[in-house]
């Protein structure tokens, strides 16, 4: 956390283009923040639940609605 509050201080310069590195340093797009593309570094068999993994989600006829 004082990491982002020390980028959001100076205005965002610190930590500009560091998102787009590490897309790069991964090798494929994502919509992740720096924050979480610093976790799937860190821990590679973490699994983050987000917008990319909605292809696993069934089809609105078979979800169980009232």
């Amino acid at each position: 956390m004082p990491l982002i509050g020390f980028d959001e201080a100076r205005a965002g310069g610190c930590l500009r283009g560091f998102t787009e590195w590490l897309t790069v340093r991964k090798g494929e797009c994502t919509s992740f923040g720096w924050q979480a593309l610093v976790l799937e570094e860190a821990f590679p068999d973490m699994e983050l639940a987000g917008l990319n993994k909605l292809d696993i989600l069934p089809s609105p006829s078979k979800r169980n609605t009232p």
